[in-house]
């Protein structure tokens, strides 16, 4: 009788474990891209305008907000500013895309693209006496990176960005902006941003 009792604790006791992990198990499956979330990250971002021209770079922070429509699909808008290696050049982007996940485990892979518009701004005081150049356009922008979910309502976010496209526009400090028709050049810029995401 005593060790029909004994295995009998032993087998409840086993069963409660399992139950437990059971119930932990789903924890990290809750984590998902449903509803509102909102992303602020540090953005390191490398520009070249023309083929073969030397590439600039430069740090800065990336802000971003979307809506998770299913558990894998989101939207979002948002943009990153950098200051570039001179610091009087400053480069901003402003995105409109969506983000697919690949996976819904706890660590989920990512591919994403969107639309962007670029300006780039620089004092060159030397050429212009201390008036400021702008140029700005709109291109393609693809992506890939990683989620992991650290809670149900926060991940960190790690991913790569490359735009494409134009600078069709431009203009010296407060003249209006000029249609640069034929003199439109291209431009290149790849940013790589680590951030941490909080969902609603």
């Amino acid at each position: 009788m005593k060790k029909t009792s004994v295995l009998s604790a032993l087998l409840a006791s086993l069963i409660g474990c399992s139950t437990g992990v059971a119930q932990d198990a789903p924890a990290q499956q809750r984590f998902t891209t449903r509803g509102f979330q909102f992303t602020v990250g540090l953005t390191g971002a490398q520009s070249t305008i023309e083929e073969g021209e030397s590439a600039t770079t430069g740090i800065g922070i990336s802000l971003h907000a979307g809506y998770g429509i299913t558990r894998r699909l989101s939207l979002f808008a948002g943009g990153t500013g950098t200051t570039m290696e001179s610091g009087k050049y400053a480069l901003a982007h402003v995105d409109l895309g969506g983000r697919f996940l690949l996976s819904e485990a706890q660590l989920r892979p990512y591919v994403q693209a969107g639309v962007t518009g670029r300006l780039a701004r620089e004092e060159i005081p030397e050429h212009f006496d201390d008036k400021v150049i702008q140029i700005r356009g709109v291109g393609p922008s693809v992506g890939a990176g990683v989620e992991y979910g650290v809670s149900p309502e926060a991940a960190v976010d790690v991913g790569l960005v490359y735009t494409g496209g134009d600078y069709t526009e431009g203009k010296i400090t407060k003249d209006p902006w000029t249609d640069l028709g034929s003199d439109a050049f291209g431009a290149r810029s790849l940013r790589f941003t680590v951030g941490v995401t909080a969902r609603l």
